[in-house]
């Protein structure tokens, strides 16, 4: 089996208004931006999940 194979990459837009929140809250924090983009991805996702009901 190659590497890679049976796997599925997907591509998620970070949309801009994100980027935003999470720099403020890096600053915020004194946290690198990178150490907070899965938190805030998921923050995210569950808000846009909570619109669809």
């Amino acid at each position: 089996m190659a590497i890679g194979e049976g796997k599925v990459r997907k591509n998620l837009v970070f949309p801009p208004e994100l980027y935003d929140r999470l720099l403020a809250q890096a600053e915020k924090e004194h946290r690198q931006i990178s150490g907070l983009i899965c938190y805030v991805m998921e923050k995210y996702l569950e808000e846009k999940e909570k619109g669809r009901k």
